[in-house]
């Protein structure tokens, strides 16, 4: 019963230093997922299994992960929009279940060593690098790998009844369907029966139990791969395959080193890739990889330290799926998450085993939780503290810069942020230092225009600034949005709806364009272009009310400008064509006006209504 008493009071403690995480914003990958995504505005279940677009607006991001997409939408659903607290509260509710998974697992594991067990699942729950998944609403996928990789091993291992029906390979087989990382357990399981469940039989033999997992991950890879549209291009930014695997061991080496120091920790690096595998950095890290590898390998012929050797294959194994399949940065701080499992349980058992805490008397034991206390209270404080870091966008990119002053992304994004709240003037020196590192580039020239703005440098420097933004990048759809912006806040609308019509073609999930030009459109009383541009939004966001009203009053003075002209049309009566030109003149049409009521008194010279209509209409057109 202790033992349940102590996870309860760990995971009170963790909740206390997640305490300040759960009003933190979105960031990052989180907008084109989440805040900028329309499909998960709509608990549409069998688009979310059928069409990987679902998971993203950007076509070279839309991979297919549908379970993830699923519970991204009940968020949205239950929060009654884009709150976050309603994300970071279902993130949170998982991180504690597989924490709890996680103490089963590592007291299998120890061999019912409790103390360790906890210490172990501790380390992990409170470590400052956790925090960068737990904060990072749309990485909540790995976590659901690890979920589903520990939820599955645990199964195997605790529960053979369960294992004999193959229960223990629905929850990595889930965890696929929210990232392919998961398919890494068949190979991590089939290291926990090497080391665990031989059974006084040969490697081999063992290892022919783990094949229905093999086949499990095998076949949602396949299945995964076949529904993910070729539009996925996950390696971007002028990185080659080649550049991004030869960097992957030095990768490992800065893992591993955040592990013990987490000080470097940063959500968008500026490293920069290696090109040879026999430069220095590439060289320590084949170095590090082989001397754990080595070290996983002598600890498992010793039946003490197996758990440690565990603990390291899980470590290495966790970082394979990132290392051999490129992807758009060299490095992330979330992919961390799963092989930090791993490693969390071979450092605590070889803490264990080094300083004999299994043999030792009461004044060691007790050195060693004194010990222990002081290192979980730094990682809880760091964790406390890392989770401000993702507090909202200027704080979120503050930190990327001072961690990643290479960076141009950052810096440009926490040049908007500052400009964004206010401080256009700490902004400007840094879009200066973006321009110096990537020049020439149409955000940056559209970060100055807002800076210069803010701090009052008048229009015509305003306004060169966003025709420089445009002209640098006719592709990117975002500096003609904010030009637009400015030119409507001028009254400059002709300008501004073209801008704003071609940035909705160049981003097709770009909805705030669309809602521009619809508010345009129906002050114009352009019902042609305001019923196409809400069936535009309709189609991606089918139950909004804003579009779906839009576009009522759109097809609806469609269709009475329809019926009038038939009816005229028809009936060629003074009659109908006074009515058709009342209709061309409540629409704005003054020019179809004047000459629909010019017949109507042609054919009734004299013709009150008509009369009226076309005076009316003449003093909105003088001059014909």
């Amino acid at each position: 019963m202790r033992r349940w008493w102590a996870l309860g009071g760990l995971l009170v403690v963790v909740l206390t230093v997640y305490s300040n995480h759960f009003e933190n914003g979105f960031h990052f990958d989180d907008y084109h997922s989440i805040v900028r995504n329309p499909a998960i505005r709509t608990l549409n279940l069998a688009r979310f299994w059928s069409d990987a677009a679902a998971f993203s607006t950007r076509p070279e991001t839309q991979a297919y992960r549908p379970l993830l997409v699923t519970y991204l939408a009940l968020d949205y659903r239950l929060g009654g929009g884009l709150r976050p607290f309603w994300f970071h509260l279902s993130t949170f509710v998982w991180y504690l279940v597989l924490l709890g998974l996680l103490y089963l697992l590592c007291d299998r594991v120890f061999e019912g060593a409790r103390g360790p067990a906890l210490l172990a699942t501790a380390l992990f729950g409170l470590h400052p690098a956790s925090a960068e998944t737990v904060n990072y609403i749309v990485q909540r996928a790995d976590l659901y790998v690890a979920l589903g990789i520990v939820a599955g091993v645990t199964i195997y291992a605790r529960f053979p009844g369960a294992r004999r029906w193959g229960l223990h390979l629905l929850p990595p087989a889930a965890g696929m369907l929210a990232k392919p990382t998961a398919a890494v357990f068949a190979p991590i399981l089939l290291a926990y029966v090497l080391l665990f469940d031989r059974r006084k039989e040969s490697a081999a033999r063992a290892a022919l139990r783990t094949l229905p997992a093999f086949a499990v991950c095998v076949g949602g890879l396949c299945f995964v791969n076949a529904m993910t549209p070729s539009t996925f291009a996950p390696v971007a930014g002028g990185l080659s395959r080649q550049e991004y695997m030869v960097t992957q061991p030095y990768v490992a080496v800065r893992y591993f080193r955040s592990f013990f120091l987490p000080l470097f920790l940063s959500p968008d690096t500026d490293l920069r890739p290696c090109h040879s595998v026999w430069e220095p950095r590439v060289l320590a890290g084949f170095a590090l990889l082989i001397l754990l590898a080595g070290a996983a390998v002598l600890a498992g012929r010793v039946a003490a330290w197996r758990p440690a050797a565990f603990g390291l294959w899980w470590f290495l194994l966790g970082l394979v799926p990132t290392s051999v399949y490129p992807l758009s940065e060299l490095e992330n701080d979330h992919r961390m998450f799963l092989p930090f499992i791993g490693l969390s349980m071979a450092v605590v058992w070889t803490a264990v085993l080094l300083l004999r805490l299994r043999t030792a008397g009461p004044p060691g034991r007790r050195a060693a939780i004194a010990a222990s206390l002081l290192v979980l209270a730094a990682c809880g404080w760091g964790t406390h503290r890392r989770n401000e870091v993702w507090r909202d966008d200027e704080s979120f990119w503050r930190d990327v810069v001072a961690k990643s002053p290479g960076n141009s992304r950052g810096l440009i994004d926490y040049g908007f942020a500052l400009t964004g709240a206010g401080k256009a003037e700490a902004a400007w020196p840094v879009f200066q230092q973006a321009d110096r590192l990537v020049p020439f580039q149409g955000i940056v020239q559209a970060g100055f225009a807002q800076a210069a703005e803010a701090l009052h440098h008048g229009d015509a420097e305003v306004e060169r600034h966003y025709r420089e933004a445009v002209t640098l990048s006719p592709a990117d759809a975002r500096p003609m949005l904010y030009y637009a912006r400015w030119l409507l806040a001028r009254g400059r609308t002709p300008q501004a709806m073209e801008l704003l019509a071609h940035a909705a073609v160049l981003d097709p999930s770009d909805l705030e364009s669309r809602y521009r030009l619809l508010e345009i459109y129906s002050g114009r009383k352009d019902w042609q272009r305001l019923a196409q541009t809400a069936t535009e939004v309709t189609d991606l966001l089918p139950e909004d009310p804003s579009a779906r009203r839009y576009l009522a009053l759109g097809e609806s003075r469609l269709a009475r400008a329809a019926a009038a002209e038939r009816a005229a049309a028809n009936q060629p009566t003074a009659e109908n064509y006074a009515a058709l030109a009342a209709v061309y003149e409540d629409d704005g049409q003054h020019a179809a006006a004047i000459h629909a009521a010019e017949r109507a008194l042609e054919l009734r010279p004299g013709y009150a209504e008509a009369a009226r209509t076309l005076a009316e209409a003449e003093r909105q057109v003088p001059l014909r």
